[in-house]
């Protein structure tokens, strides 16, 4: 269980352009990190980059209005283009209820409850990888223990009660180790647990095999840079009708939440817009030309990102309109594209509609969104 805050865990981009690297960072820092972090107002600090090529790594730190210190780690991952994020914060709620588990399965008698247990807050900020937590067990004295954090990715932390310069014995709880045929079995799934089923959508639904998945765009000449690598398994949905409307849903699981937030800010570039478009059209020419399309004089599509929500979960709404006009007949169908990521997970739901959005889009986003959230927490 990863033990990353869970509004810092995530990367950041901003385009460079006539700044410096440095300057870059520090806005970024002040502005976008600092309202997902919440926190307060940052001070950002970031030491001059000399050489700004692709893959350059750097470090920038940013005072919290309490006097506290946060590490950030930042790359140039393209060019004009960085990435800044947060590397010792931590989750309030997930050290507390691990702290919990632990120490419940070493002394059961001792009445602790999750409630027990406060670390201090939604978001900790580690200093020299540390943090205290108050223990308040119901048949026990009150104690204060330091947790040293020794791996943030796998929920790995040490602990001893009382100031940890006592010298107190510690104590190590370890992530479970796990095979990669386990790890892949496990995160499998995972994925499916989080796709709908025809119960969520209501009554009237049919649904039938579906081989629709997260489009890769890269195909198309000239996209090359739409799909991000990193992803580990994908799952599926079925694909449910209801007269005109059509809803499908799939899943994917990236390496790290960094991989995740790529991919959903490429989605959200004019220059993926463009593709997405230019394969529509591809796909209605070869549909016209095979004849598996009903002739009609003109063929138009037009895509925006019509809403980009950042937060957590964040989603991302690219809106496909298809127009095809025949002498006395026009059909306007509207494709929307949902993509809803949390942490390294990433669902993409798609809504094909005749002439306007389909009303029932906010509540089953809203199931999505939950169930990703129980898979995070896994």
């Amino acid at each position: 269980m990863a033990l990353v805050a869970a509004a810092c865990s995530g990367s950041a981009s901003f385009s460079i352009g006539g700044q410096s690297v440095e300057e870059a960072a520090e806005e970024l820092i002040a502005g976008e990190l600092a309202e997902q972090i919440g926190l307060g107002e940052l001070t950002p600090s970031c030491p001059a980059v000399e050489d700004p090529e692709v893959g350059v790594t750097f470090s920038c730190t940013a005072t919290t209005p309490d006097g506290l210190t946060i590490e950030f780690a930042g790359v140039v991952d393209r060019e004009d283009h960085i990435n800044v994020e947060a590397t010792n914060l931590v989750s309030g709620p997930e050290i507390e209820q691990r702290f919990y588990e632990t120490l419940n399965a070493q002394n059961p008698d001792a009445g602790l409850t999750p409630d027990g247990v406060d670390c201090g807050g939604d978001v900790i900020v580690l200093v020299d990888q540390q943090l205290t937590c108050d223990v308040s067990p119901q048949n026990a004295p009150a104690q204060t223990a330091t947790l040293t954090v020794i791996d943030i990715a796998t929920g790995e932390f040490e602990f001893t009660f009382g100031p940890s310069d006592e010298g107190a014995a510690s104590t190590t709880t370890e992530a479970p180790a796990t095979d990669t045929t386990t790890a892949e079995v496990s995160l499998e799934e995972l994925a499916q647990s989080v796709l709908l089923e025809a119960g969520d959508l209501g009554a009237g639904w049919t649904e039938a095999p579906s081989t629709e998945s997260q489009v890769d765009y890269s195909t198309i000449e000239g996209c090359e840079f739409v799909d991000a690598d990193g992803f580990l398994v994908e799952a599926d949905s079925s694909e449910f009708s209801m007269g005109d409307l059509t809803v499908d849903h799939s899943v994917r699981f990236y390496a790290d939440s960094q991989a995740a937030t790529d991919i959903v800010l490429v989605w959200a570039e004019q220059a993926t817009v463009d593709c997405v478009v230019q394969g529509a059209e591809e796909a209605a020419q070869a549909a016209l030309d095979a004849g598996e399309l009903a002739p009609f004089e003109e063929v138009s599509f037009s895509l925006q990102v019509f809403e980009d929500l950042v937060g957590e979960p964040r989603l991302t709404n690219l809106e496909l309109t298809n127009t095809l006009v025949a002498p006395d007949q026009e059909l306007v169908v509207i494709n929307d594209q949902y993509f809803i990521q949390l942490g390294r997970i990433v669902s993409r739901v798609g809504v094909l509609s005749p002439d306007a959005p389909w009303e029932g889009t906010p509540e089953i986003l809203d199931i999505v969104a939950e169930r990703m959230a129980a898979a995070a927490s896994e």
